[in-house]
């Protein structure tokens, strides 16, 4: 009676669920609607949180499907030993496998990914040719045989536990009202004889957040925009369980080193990465550590996967002088750098010119022909001779002048080494140190410098990296 129910609520809850239209962006076109209904439908994997005498062959019969189909979607290898309030994930009817391609987030290991499609390690190894359980690269991704009946994987719950001395599991599991045999279990124990100061325990509470891997005293480390492709800005968050300053840095497949400039955020520090259309795709390598109060922290060195985003190349008609570009570029980056530290803006970032797009962001530049050394570093608004320009954030005028190949400039700090730059003006209605209003007219339109008509430049740095503009206006960062 309990499962007709539910597939009666169930079902209606499908038909009262309210159509999503996306925005279309510059690099993402709108699908036609689908009339013949024909998408295949995407199930969310179900969990069930076990309650006082039920067993796991009770619970597999509930749900229609096998224990043995439990037992491997959950990696449980003693089925005596459930506990009050483990969540159990439901696999599909008869443990139907799915295949999935899934990009690790950064830091995940292979033990909780597997947990999350349902899988074992071991199989993830052998379907993607991996070395071994450290192979795994944040955002490269892989392909997974879920058993959840769902390519989306679930989570793992759980918090991180540091062991102190003196602590056994006894006292850990006591400590957070679990039984022994769950702390064991989450963490594939068998005694305290491998319990050690400084080890960290994966406690499986009910909390809605997911567990973190990571290392030694680190309570969290995270990269929010996987998977990573040329043009993105990510955030960083860390959280140490020392007091401390962090320092880190990232490296491309080429070499080039880019430090992570981090502020204190809530209960750890946090910072950004920009990826400019010409970062090298590929495996990324990051290194984080700090300078704590009484000692050293941990270093914590992992990878992480760029990819590619398509960019194509244009081929524009004009004379280009590449010293001038050059020396106005090295110019430009000392005020690109020197931002302030704390974000100015508090909500996503708005289009500060109305009207079409005549050039993208990202596509490399030939100019009469000639070799290809830059890229597009915004995106062109076509306009008219003082067509308003108004500012897209909270922030403040650092720049307003003219520039050889940009013409008439105007640069907006609005922190965190977050900027916006408008090029080609005809003037200005703001002044060098004013602070600006979202929307506020800041300046107007023109075709000053290297330009083939009116329009309106605009491109947006972190930390001096030009980056794709329309991606800040579809999710607030960081």
């Amino acid at each position: 009676m309990r499962r007709v129910l539910f597939v009666f609520v169930f079902g209606l809850a499908l038909l009262a669920y309210p159509l999503i239209t996306l925005a279309q962006t510059d690099d993402t076109p709108v699908e036609p609607d689908n009339p013949d209904n024909s998408q295949p439908v995407e199930f969310v994997p179900r969990y069930h949180t076990v309650a006082e005498g039920e067993s796991l062959y009770f619970i597999a019969t509930f749900y229609g499907v096998t224990q043995e189909a439990m037992e491997i979607a959950n990696s449980i290898t003693d089925p005596t030993l459930l506990f009050v309030g483990q969540q159990l994930l439901i696999p599909a009817a008869d443990g139907e496998i799915v295949p999935a391609t899934y990009a690790p987030r950064f830091g995940e290991n292979l033990d909780i990914i597997a947990e999350r499609f349902g899988a074992t390690p071991n199989e993830i190894i052998r379907e993607n040719y991996l070395l071994s359980p450290n192979s795994v690269i944040g955002g490269q991704p892989l392909r997974v045989f879920s058993r959840t009946g769902s390519s989306t994987p679930g989570e793992a719950p759980g918090v991180g536990h540091i062991v102190r001395p003196g602590e056994t599991l006894a006292t850990i599991s006591a400590q957070y009202g679990l039984t022994l045999a769950a702390v064991m279990d989450a963490n594939d124990l068998t005694d305290d004889l491998r319990l050690h100061t400084g080890q960290r325990l994966r406690i499986p509470t009910l909390s809605n957040d997911a567990y973190t891997t990571a290392p030694g005293l680190w309570q969290e480390m995270s990269f929010n925009n996987f998977p990573i492709r040329q043009g993105d800005t990510v955030a960083v968050y860390i959280e140490y369980l020392e007091p401390g300053t962090p320092f880190g840095r990232i490296t491309s497949p080429t070499g080039e080193l880019i430090p992570i400039r981090f502020k204190p955020e809530g209960d750890g520090y946090t910072g950004l990465i920009g990826f400019d259309a010409f970062s090298a795709p590929g495996q990324w390598d990051v290194v984080i550590g700090g300078e704590g109060d009484a000692r050293p922290w941990d270093t914590f060195e992992t990878s992480f996967f760029v990819a590619g985003a398509g960019f194509s190349t244009q081929y524009i008609p004009l004379e280009d002088d590449q010293e001038l570009r050059n020396t106005e570029n090295t110019f430009l980056n000392t005020i690109f750098i020197d931002s302030n530290p704390e974000p100015l803006w508090t909500d996503v970032f708005r289009i500060p010119i109305t009207g079409t797009v005549s050039a993208g962001y990202g596509d490399a530049r030939s100019y009469n022909n000639g070799p290809i050394y830059a890229f597009h570093s915004g995106i062109d608004f076509r306009g008219n001779i003082g067509t308003p320009i108004f500012a897209p954030a909270e922030g403040v005028v650092v720049f307003a002048g003219e520039l050889g190949l940009r013409g008439n400039a105007l640069i907006v700090d609005h922190g965190m080494g977050v900027m916006t730059g408008y090029y080609h003006l005809d003037g200005f209605d703001v002044a060098l140190g004013e602070t600006v209003e979202p929307l506020q007219q800041i300046a107007r339109g023109g075709d000053t410098g290297l330009s083939t008509g009116p329009h309106l430049h605009w491109d947006l740095r972190v930390w001096g990296k030009a980056v794709h503009p329309t991606r800040w206006l579809e999710r607030l960062f960081p």
